[in-house]
């Protein structure tokens, strides 16, 4: 798949059954063929993932690890030396 972003409305169809509109100032994750269709046509230029594009699920992730909970000194302690 590849995010372009259209230059000009048009419509499309990846299938040659379903047609969608893609309206211009949009972007859109297509795929590569008819990306380069669009781009071929200079309907579309390549897309730029933006913020809400980050809210994708993430692979690879590590679960943050787990401390046992510490009891700190007091003040008193701290000057005392008794810690």
């Amino acid at each position: 798949m590849t995010l372009v972003k259209m230059l000009q409305t048009r419509m499309g169809s990846e299938d040659g059954h379903v047609v969608k509109r893609f309206v211009k100032g949009e972007q859109y994750d297509i795929t590569e063929g008819e990306a380069r269709h669009f781009f071929r046509l200079g309907w579309a230029e390549r897309g730029v993932e933006t913020v809400e594009d980050l809210t994708k699920p993430l692979e690879n992730l590590k679960p943050l690890p787990v401390f046992d909970a510490v009891e700190l000194p007091t003040d008193e302690e701290l000057e005392n030396g008794n810690r």
